[in-house]
């Protein structure tokens, strides 16, 4: 069901541990608001081009994109669902982190000047969430790394049947499915009652796995792999820092562009560690690694969000990275063209975006 966090009374202790650990790591990691920053935009468009002026002005040395996409319209407003029930298991996410993350998700469209509606709902409030046809806008964000057993279990798959209807998720953490979790006990490894790989080819096609879909050598599912960090064009664009993967998340390129799903994250090679995968109506949204530096992650998720890059309603066109010089100001004069192919009605919208790590500035505007 809908409401608080946590309920359990002997958990009142543990929650207001978790509070206090979540307001000294606010003091000690938010970012200096960076007022400097101003960016002022006008599009035209004919039929087959966008022209786009941009003056930025900000501090000298300040690190910006400027990203040109094609937004759907009538595009619904995001709403977030966010899974959590203290005493459930997790993988490869810290317990704060998990309980932490809609506050931190708050506090940066706080910072933007826009509200972000999150309800909470436990594990027997996603089983009825998941019943549901699937609203337009909304985002179902999994950041425990392991599934309750509400939703998935040798008999019943209600996420992925909720996707492939229209529904939108968010995965971060452990390898989805490979888990099933039950209150108060820990997602302990091997464990027969558990999908283990299979649980993951349910959400997730062999050819898109790196390891091929072959179960893993390791005990567990994934051990910390090298980090990625060679932007790809849309984590370039829209501010997409996220570095982290696990030996058997990363998700090959390839496959992903053959089932018409979009790299979102950094790449090593021919691989990927963040990306959107359609199943069905929907569309899976899967970072290939732990929950760590929740802070920047959320800043992450929010730039896709903004972007429509979650919800597949933003069409990245093209993208400027700049270094803002000595006087601080930089004008851009933009032709953006407009391929064929946006076949559906919409409009160029600007998102100029600060890329330095933990700044949380970011502007849309639509022409």
């Amino acid at each position: 069901m809908k409401g608080s966090l946590g309920t359990r009374p002997v958990e009142v202790a543990v929650v207001l541990l978790m509070v206090g650990l979540l307001l000294s790591e606010a003091w000690l990691f938010h970012p200096p608001e960076n007022s400097a920053i101003s960016v002022s935009t006008t599009v035209s468009t004919t039929g087959t081009a966008a022209f786009v002026n941009s003056t930025l002005h900000g501090r000298p040395g300040t690190h910006l994109s400027q990203a040109y996409l094609w937004e759907r319209t009538g595009a619904a407003p995001v709403r977030i669902t966010y899974y959590y029930e203290s005493g459930y298991p997790v993988s490869h996410v810290d317990v704060t982190d998990w309980y932490g993350l809609p506050q931190h998700l708050e506090s940066v469209a706080s910072f933007r000047g826009s509200s972000l509606p999150i309800s909470a709902v436990n594990a027997t409030g996603l089983a009825a969430f998941l019943r549901q046809t699937p609203a337009p806008g909304q985002v179902l964000v999994l950041a425990s790394g392991v599934l309750p057993y509400t939703v998935l279990g040798p008999s019943q798959n209600l996420l992925l049947t909720w996707m492939k209807e229209g529904g939108t998720a968010v995965w971060v953490g452990g390898a989805i499915g490979y888990f099933a979790g039950e209150g108060d006990a820990p997602a302990s490894c091997p464990q027969p009652s558990n999908p283990a790989t299979g649980g993951t080819l349910q959400f997730l096609n062999a050819s898109l796995l790196a390891v091929g879909g072959s179960p893993p050598v390791m005990p567990c599912p994934g051990e910390m792999d090298a980090a990625f960090l060679n932007a790809s064009a849309v984590s370039q664009a829209v501010g997409v820092n996220y570095p982290y993967s696990l030996s058997m998340d990363d998700l090959n390129v390839g496959a992903i562009d053959a089932e018409n799903g979009t790299v979102l994250g950094n790449l090593r090679g021919g691989q990927t560690n963040v990306a959107r995968v359609p199943e069905g109506a929907g569309q899976l949204v899967y970072f290939g690694g732990p929950l760590v530096e929740v802070t920047q992650f959320a800043i992450d998720l929010l730039n896709l969000l903004t972007a429509g890059m979650v919800t597949d309603t933003g069409t990245l066109l093209s993208s400027v990275s700049l270094d803002l010089p000595s006087s601080g100001t930089v004008a851009l004069q933009e032709r953006v063209p407009l391929p064929a192919s946006l076949s559906a009605p919409g409009h160029l919208c600007v998102l100029s975006t600060q890329t330095d790590y933990l700044a949380e500035f970011e502007q849309l505007q639509c022409g």
